[in-house]
């Protein structure tokens, strides 16, 4: 169990973080959960070292994800959950993403539902997600 002052540590990064996962995003979309945007960055700390991000295909991007990274070169421990959200397959697409770690980026899409070009998307560090990993949510 995490100290108070532990706690304090986690959740101050984690506003750091959330800030510079923002300023990052847009660069290449729209923030915005109602509308819909291109992505929604959660800003709720839950006491996990995790930023979340619901994107739309078009941010399923090298550059995008690349970017992302960069953020956690020195936050050891810490991940981006990158959760696909496009509108109007909630109910025929499953949950599925890229979870962003400083030294690699674990794949979890499943591109069989993906449309081209998306089907192919890589990036630097990538490597399939194990099922005894915890999936994206």
């Amino acid at each position: 169990m995490k100290s108070d002052a532990e706690r304090d540590v986690e959740a101050s990064s984690f506003e750091s973080l959330y800030r510079e996962v923002l300023q990052v995003l847009s660069s290449f979309g729209r923030h915005d959960g109602r509308t819909p945007g291109d992505y929604y960055v959660l800003g709720d700390y839950w006491g996990h070292p995790q930023v979340l991000v619901n994107a739309n295909l078009k941010m399923l991007r090298e550059d995008v994800i690349g970017g992302l990274r960069l953020l956690l070169a020195s936050r050891p421990g810490w991940e981006i959950v990158f959760a696909l959200w496009e509108p109007g397959t909630e109910k025929t697409w499953p949950r599925m993403g890229v979870r962003i770690r400083r030294d690699e980026v674990l794949d979890g899409l499943r591109r069989e539902f993906l449309p081209e070009p998306y089907r192919s998307f890589s990036c630097a560090g990538l490597r399939l997600q194990r099922q005894d990993e915890i999936p994206v949510r």
